[in-house]
C-alpha cells in the first residue's frame, strides 16, 4: 500500500513538473505584430518600405494600355522623365513605388478615364545594400 502511494505521489510531481516545463518553453507574446503584418510591409526582398533614388528602375504598366507602358530610369535629379506622353517628370526620389503608381495614375487619368497603372521596382541602383559583421542579437525588427 505505501508503495502504490509511493508511486503515485512521484507520478503525481512528473506531471505537475511536466506541466512547468512545458509552460516555461513557450515563446512569451512580445508586442510585436504578427508574422501576416509584418510581412504585408516588406517587398519581395524583404525590405521595408523601399525609397526610390537616383539609378534605380522602375517598370510600369498601365493595363490596356500597352503604347503607355515602359521601363524608366530615376534620373540624376531624383525624377522620371521619360514616361511616354508625360511633358511633366513624375518625382521619384525618396518616394515609394506606391506613391509614385498614385501619381502616374493622376498623369494618365488626363488621358485615359480610370488609368489602371502597376510600378515595381526592377533594379536597385541607388543604394549599396547594408552589410553587418559580427554577431547580431535581434533581426528583421
Amino acid at each position: 500500500m505505501k508503495t502504490k502511494s509511493l508511486f503515485l505521489v512521484i507520478g503525481f510531481v512528473c506531471l505537475l513538473a511536466g506541466s512547468v516545463y512545458a509552460q516555461e518553453s513557450q515563446p512569451q507574446e512580445t508586442s510585436a505584430p504578427p508574422p501576416s503584418a509584418q510581412s504585408s510591409s516588406l517587398d519581395i526582398q524583404g525590405i521595408k518600405k523601399y525609397v526610390l533614388g537616383p539609378g534605380d528602375v522602375v517598370d510600369i504598366r498601365v493595363f490596356g494600355q500597352p503604347d503607355l507602358s515602359s521601363t524608366a530610369q530615376v534620373d540624376s535629379d531624383g525624377n522620371l522623365s521619360s514616361l511616354p506622353f508625360l511633358e511633366t517628370p513624375i518625382r521619384a526620389k525618396c518616394r515609394t513605388d506606391k506613391e509614385v503608381q498614385k501619381d502616374i495614375t493622376l498623369a494618365y487619368s488626363k488621358f485615359i478615364n480610370n488609368p489602371q497603372v502597376s510600378v515595381r521596382i526592377a533594379e536597385r541602383n541607388s543604394r549599396q545594400p547594408a552589410t553587418v559583421f559580427g554577431a547580431v542579437r535581434q533581426g528583421q525588427g
